[in-house]
This record gives C-alpha cells, structure tokens and sequence, in this order.
C-alpha cells in the first residue's frame, strides 16, 4: 500500500513537473517571439500600446478555435465509422463553425491593425511571424539531429 502510495506520488509529481515545463517553454516562447516582432516593426510607443493588445487577443483567440478545430476533426477521425449520421452532422457543422469563427476573428483583426499599422508594418508583421516560426523550427530540427549525436 505504501509503496503504490510512493509510485503515485512520483508519477503525478513527474506529470505537474512536465506541465510546468511546458508553460514555461510556451511563455519563454511568446516572450521571444514579442521581441522578435518588436525588433523587427520598430514602431513608436503609442503604436506600440495599440498594437500589442489586439495582437494578443488575436493569438490568444487563434489559439482556443485552433484548438477546437483540432479537437473536433480528431473526434470526427476517430469516431466517423461508428456515428451516426447526426452525430456526424454536428460535428461537420461544429468544425465548419469553428473554422469560419477563424476566419471572422482574422478578418477583425486585419481591419484592426490598418488602423494602427501602415500597410509597410503590417507586411513587416507578416514576415516577422513567419520568419520566427521558421527559425523556431530550424532551432527544432537542429536540436533533433544534435539529439542523437550526443547519444554516442
């Protein structure tokens, strides 16, 4: 009894530890990722104040329908043979909400931005956060072939 006290006590210590991890990477991430984009815009501090909140809102919002899109065709994957078909149905209309919700909060945020940001920084922008993931994933992979070397 103690010992499977002692083994749940370790695995869930090992679980919350993995979790905070995690937030950490992704708030290390988000932080690396402002001052990339603050680099690259280069904009005054009264932009900057506009700017920053609707960027947030934005990926915060991106992240939650990303999530929900994920979620559903993952269900739907899984349970397609199995459904019925208004089962089906709802999540079909579920994740074409869900994509369309993207879509809407994309458009607000782009009508957003060009009343702060000149055609120019809203491209610098674009490139920003595309060069970033870019780098972020040459980071990755690097790391992964590195991984095996270090083995030897």
């Amino acid at each position: 009894k103690n010992l499977l006290i002692l083994v749940l006590t370790v695995l869930f210590s090992i679980n919350v530890s993995a979790q905070n991890r995690n937030e950490q990477n992704k708030e290390s991430m988000k932080i690396k990722k402002t001052a990339f984009i603050s680099d690259a815009l280069n904009i005054s501090n009264k932009k900057s104040d506009a700017f920053w909140p609707i960027y947030n809102k934005y990926h915060d919002e991106k992240e939650a329908t990303m999530t929900s899109i994920r979620k559903t065709k993952y269900e739907i994957k899984k349970t397609y043979e199995t459904s019925s078909e208004e089962d089906l149905d709802s999540k079909l209309s579920n994740l074409q909400r869900f994509e369309e919700n993207a879509l809407n909060s994309k458009i607000a945020y782009n009508a957003s931005l060009s009343k702060i940001l000149t055609a120019k920084e809203r491209a610098i922008l674009f490139m920003s956060d595309f060069n970033f993931k870019r780098e972020q994933k040459k980071k990755s992979l690097k790391s992964k072939e590195k991984s095996p070397e270090e083995d030897k």
